[in-house]
Parts: C-alpha cells; sequence; structure tokens
C-alpha cells in the first residue's frame, strides 16, 4: 500500500528516506525533506525528534497501514490513526486460515475471524488460544459444516456440533449427515482455557457458516437428508441386499443433484445422458418417488431400486432438465 506521503517542499535539498526504529530515538535533520518510514505496530512505539512538515518531513506509514483497509490517498486515514497524546493502531477486521498441528493464536486486538479446516478422524482438533469473541474474533466452521444440513442461520447448528469441557479447554466435536444412534462425532477445534457451549457462542456471533458446494455419499439404505440450503450433490449407490437410500429434503430447484455413476459403474454399464431414460425411470407411490435402475438398458422401466424421495414427485425427464441428476 502506498500510503506514504512525498513531501511538497519546493526546497532544492535532496529527499532522504530512513526506516525507523524503536530502540532509538529518530531525529530528522534541520534542512527537512526527509521521509522516516515506522515499522509495523508489532515492534512498539518509534520516537521522533525534530519532525517538521512545513521544511518536507514526512512520516511513512505504509507498514503501519498494511493490515487495515485504510484508502491509499489517505482520505480515512483518521479511522485508523489518531494523534491524540500519541499515534494509536486501529485494527481492521482480518481472517486467517487454521493449520493442522498448530495452536492459532488471536491478536488482542480483536476483529478476527479463523478459517478452521474440515474435521478430520483421528488427527487431533485445532487448538486456539486467546480467543475473544467479546471482541468480535469468530470461527469460521464453513469447511467443517459444509457436508452437514446445518442452516447458515446456525439455527440447527446444536444437531450437529457439540461441546465438551475437558480439563478447563472446550473441545467442540461435529456429526456427519447420516447421524444415526452409533453414530461417532469427530472432535475439530479445541478453545484453550475456556468453558463455553455452543448457544454461548452462537448468542455471542463466535460462529460463522457461509454453505459452498457439497458433496457427500448416500450409501445404500442409509437415510440421507439434503441440507436446507442447497447446492448439495448426493452420490447414489445401488445394493440389492441394503434397498435403496432414502433421500429427504430434496428439492428440484434449489441446486440439488443425484449423481448415479456408481450404480452404472458397479454393472460395468457405459451411458450418457442421452441414454438415461433407457436406464433410468420412476415410480410414484404416496407423494414419494422411487428411482429404478435397469442395467440392461431395456428401457421399460424396473430393476433396482436405488433411491426412494420422500415427499417429492418427479419424473427423470424432470431431473434431467432442472440438472438435478448426473452421472
Amino acid at each position: 500500500m502506498a500510503s506514504s506521503i512525498t513531501p511538497t517542499s519546493s526546497s532544492s535539498i535532496p529527499v532522504l528516506m530512513k526506516m525507523g526504529c524503536t530502540n532509538d530515538v529518530i531525529t530528522y535533520r534541520a534542512v527537512g525533506n526527509e521521509i522516516v518510514c515506522l515499522q509495523s505496530p508489532v515492534h512498539g512505539e518509534q520516537q521522533l525528534a525534530n519532525f517538521n512538515p512545513t521544511i518536507g518531513d514526512v512520516i511513512g506509514i505504509d507498514d503501519i497501514l498494511e493490515q487495515t483497509q485504510a484508502q491509499d490517498n489517505l482520505s480515512d486515514v483518521a479511522n485508523y490513526i489518531t494523534s491524540d497524546g500519541g499515534m494509536q493502531y486501529v485494527p481492521d477486521a482480518i481472517t486467517l486460515n487454521v493449520t493442522f498441528g498448530e495452536t492459532f493464536t488471536f491478536r488482542t486486538a480483536g476483529l478476527e475471524t479463523a478459517k478452521l479446516n474440515i474435521a478430520a478422524p483421528g488427527v487431533a482438533p485445532q487448538q486456539f488460544a486467546n480467543f475473544n469473541p467479546t471482541g468480535a474474533d469468530v470461527l469460521d466452521l464453513s469447511k467443517v459444516l459444509n457436508n452437514t444440513p446445518a442452516n447458515p442461520n446456525l439455527s440447527n447448528l446444536a444437531s450437529y456440533v457439540t461441546a465438551t469441557v475437558v480439563d478447563g479447554n472446550t473441545i467442540l466435536s461435529v456429526l456427519p449427515s447420516d447421524t444415526g444412534p452409533n453414530t461417532v462425532a469427530t472432535p475439530f477445534a479445541e478453545i484453550l482455557g475456556q468453558s463455553v457451549t455452543v448457544a454461548q457462542l452462537v448468542a455471542d456471533n463466535a460462529i460463522s457458516f457461509t454453505p459452498t458446494l457439497a458433496t457427500v455419499q448416500a450409501f445404500a439404505g442409509m437415510t440421507f437428508l439434503f441440507r436446507p440450503e442447497g447446492n448439495e450433490l448426493a452420490a447414489v449407490g445401488t445394493s440389492a441386499k441394503l434397498g435403496p437410500a432414502q433421500i429427504h429434503g430434496f428439492s428440484l430447484t434449489d441446486g440439488d443433484d443425484l449423481n448415479v455413476k456408481s450404480a452404472f459403474v458397479m454393472d460395468n454399464v457405459q451411458a450418457d445422458m442421452s441414454q438415461i431414460n433407457s436406464y433410468l425411470s420412476t415410480t410414484e407411490n404416496n407423494g414419494n418417488t422411487t428411482i429404478w435402475f435397469d442395467k440392461t438398458g431395456s428401457g421399460h422401466g424396473g430393476g433396482l431400486a436405488i433411491a426412494v424421495l420422500d415427499n417429492s414427485n418427479v419424473t427423470i425427464g424432470e431431473l434431467v432438465t432442472n440438472h438435478a441428476i448426473s452421472f
């Protein structure tokens, strides 16, 4: 960011530029036309003497403002720097990525969002120190929650994220979308030195979730729930023994997609979308739609049921037209 001001003096004295230092007092030369480039605020307070802007002296603040959104022309610099008895750094909101295996320490200035990674079974949860929701610190769980039916407004977050206090630290765990009586939650975050609940984090606006395209597996015989915000692809398979996947919450118009590739692959069938009506068909019963796969490609319907769409009455043609089915 070019936030330094160039000297405007018409003096013939050549411009001199030097770096600031937190260990020494920087004294401007008497002839003026001198720029002192201050270091980042993390280095502490820097002292300047003999500063005289009327003879072209300048304070360079590129490094001071590099973590803010101040305009290059300094038109809004007063929002970030004050001069009432000294220089003050006013931080802007920033977002940083988290790395597994390293403790993420939130800055004391607050206004910091940490983007968490997808929870991984067998991998230690990501650790957070100095987390302060009252300072507008936020845990961004977009990657963690993207493959769950959690609502973007977090109204049902407690159904998918749990908080457990161990030795004074709070461990957050997430449940996958195919929750059941034997489902095991995966720990993904440990807030060090604090005891908090999921409800508290939501109330403090300390958690955020912005969903993106999600791809999940709807195994044969399982009950699968599409997330309410849509834009989700569910891969369905075939199993004569386990029966079709029971699909809830499917939307024809919200970007939901049923991927049937595994059904074709398992039976060594090669086809494209132009042939889909020869292999797939639907029947409707009590407001539910069953999708059938006929590996012979006879086009007569029937075969093996691969999915039942609860409370949805659609045809293969409608699925194709709405880009709601794919290979």
